[in-house]
């Protein structure tokens, strides 16, 4: 929320049993900690900045904000990311929550520069390959993924990309654009074979049984 004023951020942290009463005039809602179990009517279709993080919400809405540019529904009880479908996303952080797999919705998000869903129960990545190509950052870490075969190469923006503690056995660096910098693989436990070595700014193996090759 530093991007705005103070007259333009609303808060209302951690006041459970108390009645919200929105500021319709705001830009950036930061509701962490309500026990919400779904997005407040009253929240202006015209916000930019939405946290609702540490709730209750299992099934949500987003397509009426439509200005939105960084939701975080981090630590609540999604178990997909199917309704998220907004053209205008920057950054979208859906970490620790229920989801198994990534969405076809992505495509819709053709804004996004910042994806964080890591700590779910993701096993299928299948649909990342609809992610925007602005995409910079991918966020995947302490997720049930197996195999990475996902062809990246187009994402010419990408810059960060963290697997760390999955399930992991190999990994190819072909499939990833040569815009890689930081490339996080540690505590796969099972990761022994890393295929098309190439240099990173960061590469981290620890925890795991491969070797990197600079």
């Amino acid at each position: 929320m530093d991007n705005f004023s103070e007259d333009e951020c609303f808060y209302f942290n951690n006041q459970r049993g108390k009645e919200l009463v929105i500021d319709s005039n705001c830009k950036a809602f930061e509701l962490r900690r309500n026990k919400l179990e779904k997005i407040p009517e009253s929240l202006p279709s015209t916000l930019k900045y939405l946290d609702i993080s540490d709730n209750l919400l299992k099934n949500i809405e987003t397509e009426r904000f439509t200005e939105i540019e960084v939701l975080d529904m981090g630590y609540n009880l999604l178990q997909d990311h199917d309704s998220i479908k907004n053209d205008t996303l920057s950054e979208l952080y859906i970490m620790s929550n229920d989801i198994k797999e990534i969405s076809k919705s992505l495509q819709y998000n053709k804004s996004l520069i910042k994806f964080d869903i890591a700590a779910n129960r993701i096993f299928e990545i299948s649909n990342l390959k609809f992610i925007s190509e602005k995409i910079e950052e991918i966020y995947l870490g302490a997720n049930k993924i197996n195999n990475f075969n996902v062809d990246l190469t187009h994402l010419r923006n990408l810059k960060i990309l963290d697997l760390q503690y999955n399930n992991l056995e190999e990994f190819d660096c072909s499939l990833l654009p040569k815009s890689v910098e930081i490339l996080l693989l540690n505590n796969n436990k099972r990761l022994c074979k890393l295929k098309n070595q190439r240099a990173f700014k960061m590469l981290d193996l620890g925890d795991t049984k491969a070797k990197s090759a600079e």
